[in-house]
């Protein structure tokens, strides 16, 4: 009888553990508090050629229960598209050896999300946090690609040194560059490792993204 409680407790400690991190509880929370007309974000990919897929947002329209238990989640996915959402279940390992089963919906509130989950979408209008916080190249882009057009979007904390961009982007952008008519008068020559290249003065508030080691001439 003490083996069995000590067990239970050594179980239940560790379920405590994992509960702050839903990346080891199979991207589910035990409990979510949500209504009608929050602003959520799925959690897994439902139904990926109708837009259901991890990431996409929507908002609740009207939540189902029975018995008081809500049973249903009606969703407009921001493509226009209404899905019904129901409960999945999920199993994650506590300790080794021991599982959890877990039943909840795969929904998550997106009044904020990160650049990384933002990926794909495209928004009418977004406050974006492009601060010293941003790690990866690239993703100061994919931030501001989001935003449909320039009255939407707002941007906060922006700090020109934290933008960077892969060499290899960047050597692709001016050979494209060379292609389009109305922008050769606007490029100079340079070289770029030994080979002439057309490129285009940066903007004055950004810093100077060379593709190579290039020589003005």
């Amino acid at each position: 009888m003490f083996l069995r409680v000590f067990v239970v407790s050594d179980r239940q400690k560790a379920l405590e553990k994992l509960e702050g991190d839903c990346s080891r509880t199979a991207g589910l929370d035990k409990t979510i508090r949500v209504k009608q007309g929050a602003r959520v974000m799925l959690l897994r990919n439902i139904d990926v050629t109708l837009g259901y897929m991890n990431g996409a947002v929507g908002t609740i329209t009207k939540v189902i229960s029975k018995n008081r238990t809500p049973k249903q989640l009606k969703l407009e996915i921001q493509n226009g598209r209404e899905l019904l959402l129901y409960p999945v279940v999920a199993k994650f390992e506590i300790i080794p050896g021991v599982f959890v089963h877990r039943e909840q919906f795969p929904v998550s509130l997106a009044y904020g999300i990160t650049i990384h989950k933002s990926q794909g979408l495209s928004l009418d209008c977004a406050f974006v946090d492009v601060g010293d916080q941003t790690f990866s190249k690239g993703q100061i882009y994919v931030a501001l690609s989001r935003v449909k057009t320039l009255a939407g979007l707002t941007v906060l904390n922006f700090n020109p040194a934290q933008v960077s961009a892969l060499t290899s982007a960047l050597r692709e952008y001016q050979r494209l560059r060379t292609m389009v008519p109305h922008l050769k008068s606007m490029a100079k020559q340079r070289k770029v490792n030994g080979q002439r290249k057309q490129c285009i003065e940066d903007d004055a508030w950004t810093p100077r993204l060379e593709t190579g080691n290039a020589v003005d001439e």
